[in-house]
């Protein structure tokens, strides 16, 4: 049983970005790192090797948790966990 969907995740994490009308390079500032990587955690989910570390394209837990407050989720919504699983903090 997969406990994460990191394809939904990422496509969760692009939907955020754009309903608040930021581009990559907003996003990169504001977690200190390059739009490509921004761009790189969009897309990845696609192509995830779920048995790596770094499964997440290499995101720090100090990232996830960046972003995780810069779209006001919880951190579990961008690893495309189920809803029922956690509650937003909205």
């Amino acid at each position: 049983m997969k406990i994460f969907d990191l394809h939904v995740g990422s496509q969760r994490l692009r939907s955020l970005r754009e309903q608040k009308g930021l581009t990559l390079e907003e996003v990169a500032s504001a977690i200190d790192c390059s739009s490509v990587t921004v761009k790189l955690y969009e897309y990845l989910g696609r192509n995830v090797d779920y048995d790596r570390k770094d499964a997440y394209g290499g995101m720090r837990i100090e990232t996830l948790c960046k972003l995780a407050t810069l779209f006001d989720v919880d951190p579990a919504y961008l690893l495309g966990m189920e809803t029922s699983w956690y509650s937003p903090l909205k």
